[in-house]
């Protein structure tokens, strides 16, 4: 799709040109709600104007990577054009708009006009599901006011979290294997507004060993839950002393034993993920 820009001094030059044209006309109504753009289709082009609407960014530039949108659908004469937007209006932001009008093969957008916002709604979680949640998992998250760009969203627990699906009123993400805590802060940033909530984790958990009698150097495996996928993001000892890890699966971790354990003794087995650990019940017995 081609894009095109004309600003209010170019008015009277688009005239003679076939595509339409359209003015942003000003900004009213700025309050802690939100504020009101204004925008007007000055002439029609050859094509059906099949969508027109606002874009509005932090920056001065409306690019696809930084600005929100609100579409007013079709529009089949040249008219003025207003909606009130009531989020992602980030409160003392200097804030960009551009009214913009699409054909099925050009866009155009407006002058930019500029305005210090003075609030929105800001984003709202009703509902986060499942939780807890383990590692990979996909979480979604219900709630309103979270704007119409899934590249100004970003979620943090520790680290960021990768998003796998976004609309206004639902984001869906991946847990991350750097989560250390079985309960962190989630972090929901949108246009640099920010709401935290309390994210819980389920910590490891060890139901079984698959031997009794191990000798030095052999391997064990460890079956339980909520294990991290990626062994460099938890330890595995016997009795304080570290195990090498083979690999990890949500369910089965896999060591080797320590060459440097006492033999004729007891061990009980630990899974360590930050500030969370778990115990085996049993213990394996290291012989001579």
């Amino acid at each position: 799709m081609i894009m095109l820009a004309m600003s209010a001094c170019q008015k009277q030059n688009y005239y003679e040109r076939p595509f339409p044209r359209v003015l942003t006309t000003g900004v009213s109504e700025v309050g802690p709600g939100g504020a009101r753009f204004l925008g007007e289709m000055i002439k029609g082009g050859e094509e059906a104007v099949v969508d027109h609407g606002f874009y509005w960014s932090l920056g001065r530039t409306p690019s696809a990577g930084n600005r929100q949108q609100i579409s007013l659908g079709p529009l089949d004469k040249a008219s003025a054009f207003d909606a009130f937007v009531d989020f992602a209006l980030p409160e003392g932001k200097k804030i960009y708009v551009w009214a913009y009008l699409k054909t099925n093969d050009l866009e155009v957008y407006g002058n930019a006009r500029s305005f210090t916002s003075g609030g929105c709604n800001p984003p709202e979680i009703i509902s986060m599901d499942p939780q807890p949640a383990t590692y990979l998992d996909e979480i979604t998250i219900h709630g309103r006011y979270f704007g119409t760009n899934e590249e100004l969203v970003s979620i943090t627990l520790k680290t960021d979290a990768p998003v796998t699906f976004f609309s206004d009123t639902l984001i869906r993400f991946k847990v991350p294997i750097k989560v250390d805590k079985q309960v962190s802060d989630l972090i929901l940033d949108i246009m640099d507004q920010e709401v935290t909530v309390p994210f819980e984790i389920y910590p490891p958990q060890i139901h079984s060993l698959s031997r009794k009698v191990l000798p030095r150097k052999d391997t064990l495996d460890i079956f339980g839950e909520y294990f991290n996928p990626n062994t460099y993001f938890q330890v595995v000892r016997m009795d304080g002393h570290t195990c090498k890890k083979v690999f990890s699966e949500p369910n089965t971790i896999r060591i080797i034993v320590p060459e440097d354990l006492d033999t004729a003794r007891y061990y009980r087995i630990e899974v360590v993920i930050g500030e969370m650990s778990a115990v085996s019940k049993d213990s394996v017995f290291v012989p001579h």
